[in-house]
């Protein structure tokens, strides 16, 4: 059971396991579309076959003479000629019969004028004048387009019902006499009993490629995974232990060439830097002589670590015309618990993170930083807002002993379609701003924090947006900001904040909004962080992006 677990969250494991069920999915597709393709070129190429028979065989019957033939009963050299000749076609055709009948005014019954059966065929040969019932609606239907709509060629395929006969298919014309009127319905019925044997070569041909494809797949998949990812994650890892143990810089940078996945390649150099920091700023810590200062230096170094854990640099997809993302984050202390993120999982998928660390200081900062790379690392696995909240929520709870817990906003947003996926667990409603209307508050259920009670199930819910609509995310420190007699700013206020400056930038609002609280408080003590981002969609996602996202 441990081992299947520990598979089961193994991330080798969960990619190629999802790729492998993809494909399975694609191989099966296929085999029904071919399926189905192959099934109806066949029966065309066989309808085909036999309509030309049955032209050829029009040819060989004198129209004029049907009501003869039937007069004398086929006593007639004619007659005779013409049915050894149909006897001859049929066989040198491969056709099971053909045959031409005169149909009853409304269709249910026919009489047998002519009926050549091949050498190779089981059936028995009908006399002339034989009259018999019409085989089903399907035939009636057939003889009446001919009749009456004036159609020049009907097709019957019988695959079942057949009574003991073999699956086949009849094509029909209607024989014109030479006054233009119809004198019988010739038909050619052709066995397609060939169809299946290719059509389950073919399908077996199919199922060998793609498993073949399969196979190839998953190797590749496989090589790729352990030396682009797992082997590189690992060597991240050992080196993050073997530095906390030793706090020595390594003779070898993790970022030589440790992988071609932009974002483990960019978590190298940053261990390097980190590594090289961390070594000078002990150096320097080394010459400080008062307890004070050495604290002050530390979390300075924290801080800086937590600026740039978060992005920073805007605009932040400056090759992306089809949105705008800005976020602001200022710490109570001088590290905080409060996050954000956002990133593309690929090319049309934004995600948002909005989240708030219930410690501060610097136990707030590292739980942060932890909540962020799983948030980050499941998200990208193609997980719905829900699953990854799952997933984070019971890692959480399965290793924290400070009994901290963090509230977390997700949502993934699709730019082809503005439809966003949102889970919340214990987060403020988010802020949405439709266009040309007014920024309002998004009021929904929410979940319990991450990290309080395991084997929680996360909801989800959707947010359409289009061109010209915003949101507006935040932390608790925006609205519960408090002025120096202890009144809150409140949500009614932050509301018409935005509202003020709703037709202006991401980065004007959110510094509006910014501002107006630092003049409601009044210069009084911040006590709790204040984390505001703000993301406007300006045009659906066409595919025609310059900037796509590198996995």
């Amino acid at each position: 059971m441990n081992l299947i677990k520990k598979l089961t969250s193994n991330l080798t494991f969960m990619i190629i396991g999802s790729v492998i069920i993809l494909l399975i999915i694609f191989a099966a597709v296929i085999d029904i579309i071919g399926y189905r393709r192959f099934t109806h070129v066949y029966t065309n190429e066989y309808n085909d076959y036999a309509y030309r028979t049955a032209i050829t065989a029009a040819a060989l019957i004198d129209a004029d003479q049907i009501d003869h033939y039937l007069e004398v009963g086929g006593e007639d050299e004619d007659y005779i000629t013409t049915k050894d000749n149909l006897f001859i076609l049929a066989n040198n055709q491969g056709v099971s019969v053909i045959y031409l009948v005169k149909p009853d005014p409304d269709y249910k019954n026919f009489t047998s004028v002519f009926n050549a059966v091949s050498d190779d065929s089981p059936y028995e040969p009908w006399e002339i004048g034989l009259r018999r019932q019409t085989t089903n609606e399907e035939y009636e239907e057939a003889f009446k387009n001919m009749y009456e709509n004036g159609s020049e060629r009907e097709v019957v395929v019988r695959t079942e019902n057949l009574k003991g006969a073999q699956p086949h298919i009849t094509s029909m014309i209607p024989l014109k006499d030479s006054q233009g009127n119809i004198t019988g319905i010739l038909c050619v019925q052709r066995f397609i009993k060939d169809m299946k044997k290719q059509r389950i070569g073919y399908l077996r041909w199919i199922g060998f490629t793609t498993g073949i494809i399969i196979i190839l797949t998953i190797i590749a998949a496989s090589t790729f995974l352990n030396t682009q990812v797992v082997r590189p994650i690992k060597r991240v890892t050992a080196e993050a232990k073997r530095f906390s143990k030793e706090s020595k810089i390594n003779d070898k940078p993790l970022g030589d060439g440790i992988s071609r996945v932009t974002e483990i390649s960019e978590l190298a150099d940053s261990i390097d830097k980190m590594e090289m920091d961390t070594i000078n700023n002990m150096y320097n810590l080394a010459t400080v002589t008062k307890e004070n200062e050495r604290i002050g230096t530390e979390l300075h170094l924290a801080a800086l670590i937590q600026e740039n854990s978060v992005p920073n640099i805007f605009p932040a997809f400056p090759d992306r015309n089809e949105f705008d993302v800005y976020a602001t984050m200022d710490p109570a202390k001088e590290i905080g618990g409060d996050f954000y993120d956002f990133y593309l999982t690929n090319d049309h998928t934004l995600a948002l993170v909005m989240a708030d660390v219930s410690g501060k200081g610097v136990p707030g900062a590292l739980f942060m930083m932890v909540t962020k790379i799983l948030i980050k690392e499941h998200a990208m696995l193609d997980k719905s807002p829900a699953e990854v909240l799952d997933t984070i929520n019971d890692r959480i709870c399965s290793n924290n002993n400070t009994n901290m817990f963090v509230t977390v906003w997700l949502a993934k947003l699709d730019l082809r379609t503005g439809n966003m996926v949102v889970a919340n667990a214990g987060h403020d409603d988010p802020v949405i701003y439709k266009k040309n209307g007014e920024f309002e508050l998004k009021k929904t259920k929410h979940g319990m924090p991450l990290g309080v009670r395991k084997n929680r199930k996360y909801e989800e819910y959707e947010i359409w947006m289009g061109p010209g609509d915003k949101i507006f995310l935040y932390t608790d420190g925006v609205h519960e900001a408090t002025d120096g007699s202890g009144e809150m700013y409140g949500m009614e206020r932050m509301l018409a904040s935005l509202n003020e400056y709703k037709d202006r930038s991401l980065n004007a609002l959110l510094t509006y909004v910014k501002n107006d609280v630092e003049v409601f408080v009044d210069g009084a003590v911040q006590f709790d962080d204040m984390t505001m981002m703000g993301m406007e969609l300006k045009d659906f996602y066409s595919g025609d992006s310059a900037n796509e996202e590198k996995i």
